[in-house]
């Protein structure tokens, strides 16, 4: 889940759940289910219904040494409703990239292409990540990330840092926040959590 506030108003979103099966050594299936987002704005509350996620992830290349390179295409299907859906199937890409540095820490990036629909109109949005992750304590890593993200309009950068604690096999939870320094300046702070099956 995620609290984000800002001068426009705030929000809390949930669950962002996102299901993912491994049907190959280099393949997975993803499905993601449609956010719910309780919204304060203009001195109301309302509330929205997000769109739902298909994709798959493919392991391009793979090294002994833990490098990885990947592909994610997707694309989000108009099950929302009000200002949480664009109301059209959106085409996304994703090109994600890893390098460990010694058995503690690790390089990560992802450029990130959607082609969305934005009243009506489709517009490309570019978004560029960059995240340093450590292990700091047994089983609690920390990391660093910046995100970019770039349209026609001004770009967005936001600054996002978290731990994640692997609570046992399997079972992983995670808490970050960031701020945007860009054009919104909205901060933002959310919970996570994940299951292996």
């Amino acid at each position: 889940m995620t609290y984000a506030w800002g001068g426009d108003g705030r929000v809390l979103s949930g669950p962002e759940l996102l299901l993912r099966y491994g049907v190959r050594r280099r393949l997975e299936l993803r499905l993601g289910v449609p956010d719910l987002a309780r919204r304060w704005a203009g001195g109301r509350w309302s509330d929205e219904v997000g769109d739902a996620y298909i994709g798959a992830k493919v392991a391009l290349a793979t090294r002994p040494e833990g490098d990885a390179l990947g592909l994610i295409p997707g694309l989000s299907l108009p099950s929302g409703r009000t200002a949480g859906s664009s109301r059209s199937a959106d085409p996304e890409l994703k090109v994600t990239a890893s390098h460990p540095i010694g058995a503690e820490a690790g390089l990560s990036a992802m450029s990130y292409g959607i082609w969305a629909s934005d009243t009506g109109q489709r517009r490309a949005v570019l978004q560029q990540t960059a995240s340093f992750d450590r292990r700091l304590l047994g089983p609690v890593d920390g990391f660093l990330e910046y995100a970019g993200t770039f349209t026609t309009a001004t770009p967005d950068h936001v600054l996002h840092a978290g731990i994640e604690w692997a609570i046992g096999p399997g079972l992983q939870v995670d808490v970050h926040g960031g701020v945007s320094v860009g054009r919104d300046r909205a901060p933002f702070i959310a919970a996570g959590y994940s299951r292996r099956f």
